[in-house]
């Protein structure tokens, strides 16, 4: 096992209380590890980027940079998405005001609420999603 290099640094006060209650929730055994799970979660986070930046951005990148042609300008996009915004607004607005005639209150319940945004279909994640909990650095709260 190598000799631990021994660091000096100061953390926010938050920073602080939250290994402070990471040690005392049983979870770690000392602030060391906690750092160490940290790092260890973080070193996987860099790597799941840069897995991400080489085997999807760049070949999209490069694809672009070699056939100019075959993006799709700006504009189009955002025409796009701003009639794709304005006919939700306006299948949630249809759905609103059938739902106040039928009921003696303006505001929609809870259900009424969850079915008009069934249909909302979620934006694609630009960026992987972080290192799960189950990761060896260690169970997170």
């Amino acid at each position: 096992m190598a000799i631990p290099e021994q660091r000096t640094f100061g953390l926010p006060a938050d920073q602080a209380s939250y290994i402070d209650s990471l040690m005392k929730s049983g979870n770690y055994a000392s602030e060391s590890e906690v750092v160490q799970a940290g790092l260890i979660a973080l070193r996987k986070w860099d790597a799941t980027i840069e897995t991400w930046l080489r085997d999807d951005v760049a070949p999209v990148y490069d694809a672009m940079k070699a056939d100019p042609g075959r993006a799709i300008p700006a504009d189009d996009v955002f025409a796009t998405v701003r009639d794709i915004h304005t006919q939700r607004l306006k299948t949630a607005k249809r759905a609103l005001s059938r739902s106040v005639f039928t009921r003696s209150a303006a505001i929609p319940d809870r259900d009424q609420r969850s079915a008009l945004l069934t249909n909302v279909t979620p934006a694609p994640a630009a960026l992987p999603p972080p290192p799960e909990a189950s990761d060896p650095a260690g169970p997170r709260p």
